[in-house]
């Protein structure tokens, strides 16, 4: 029986899951070195195993989408964007730059997932910018970016404490009609908490809840240590509860986080066992009843647009 490309995808599979890239690597050579007629199905799957495995390997990825493309076999979509995608797990941002416009001399053009994978890149670089000229690159070649895209961008807006180009992200999803959830919430927050823009992290919290998304540990992570910060221990300690009547189970940094705020605010330690059964809607109304500041005036050193800036769509 004459092994097929079916025969030869199965087994570089296997190899790569078994964590041995180089017998998968050293098959496709041999039956490259052998005449056997190689397909484009062998090479991506070959080069989706390397994606997948340890930093630096995007070198090999490249160096087999070359010899792929020497062979006389026209790569496509995939094979672009999982080179581009194993660039930016290196932070090579240079070389993920350069698949992408090579992916246009082949009159393939790049894709959300494309754009995305080079916005990651320049992302692991700290490079706001380069994250920003992706962006406008995407908008010139008429690309829309989807939630995973804003989610690249806010990270790096975290990053650098940029909240003025947080909000113009977030109003700009808005109005392409994508709603955020819980990851893009988050990451959002996280801006806030960089920022020193506690009132608003807060606010951005409860419309969070209103909209029904739910909270998760690296929410309350986030909001509880962000209080911390700005010397807010009651809402610290109010946070903490919400979230254990919620069952979500609290992590060490957490705790350390609720032991600061209990100590230097006064306050009686409270119980840190899961309350399971009873209402979180007790503590969510007992965090509510802090009036919320208005997000304009919040942001209003940063930005002037009349609509609102925390991670809702317009629709809502």
């Amino acid at each position: 029986v004459t092994p097929d490309s079916l025969t030869y995808q199965t087994l570089i599979k296997i190899y790569i899951n078994a964590g041995q890239q180089h017998r998968a690597v050293n098959l496709v050579r041999y039956l490259s070195r052998s005449g056997k007629r190689l397909d484009r199905a062998i090479y991506n799957t070959l080069l989706t195993g390397i994606a997948k495995t340890a930093m630096g390997r995007h070198l090999l990825a490249i160096r087999f989408l070359d010899e792929m493309i020497d062979a006389g076999i026209r790569p496509d979509e995939t094979s672009f964007n999982t080179v581009i995608d194993s660039c930016a797990r290196a932070g090579d941002s240079a070389r993920a730059k350069e698949i992408v416009e090579k992916m246009e001399d082949y009159n393939i053009k790049p894709n959300t997932i494309s754009y995305t994978s080079l916005m990651k890149a320049y992302k692991a670089q700290g490079n706001i910018e380069g994250v920003k000229s992706v962006l406008e690159r995407m908008n010139q070649r008429g690309v829309s970016p989807d939630l995973a895209t804003y989610t690249v961008a806010l990270s790096i807006c975290a990053v650098a404490s940029d909240l003025k180009e947080a909000i113009s992200l977030l109003r700009d999803m808005n109005r392409r009609g994508l709603e955020a959830n819980t990851f893009i919430y988050n990451v959002f927050l996280s801006v806030c908490a960089k920022s020193g823009r506690w009132q608003l992290g807060l606010e951005s919290f409860s419309r969070m809840r209103r909209e029904g998304i739910t909270p998760d540990l690296a929410t309350y992570d986030v909001l509880i240590r962000m209080c911390n910060q700005a010397s807010q221990w009651a809402r610290t300690v109010e946070l903490f509860e919400q979230m254990r009547m919620s069952a979500i189970e609290p992590s060490e940094p957490v705790l350390a986080e609720l032991i600061k705020a209990t100590e230097l605010g006064g306050f009686t330690r409270p119980s840190t066992r899961n309350t399971r059964g009873r209402s979180s809607n007790v503590a969510a109304s007992k965090f509510n009843t802090h009036k919320p500041m208005k997000l304009q005036s919040e942001a209003s050193s940063t930005s002037s647009p009349s609509s609102s800036s925390s991670p809702s769509t317009s629709s809502r």
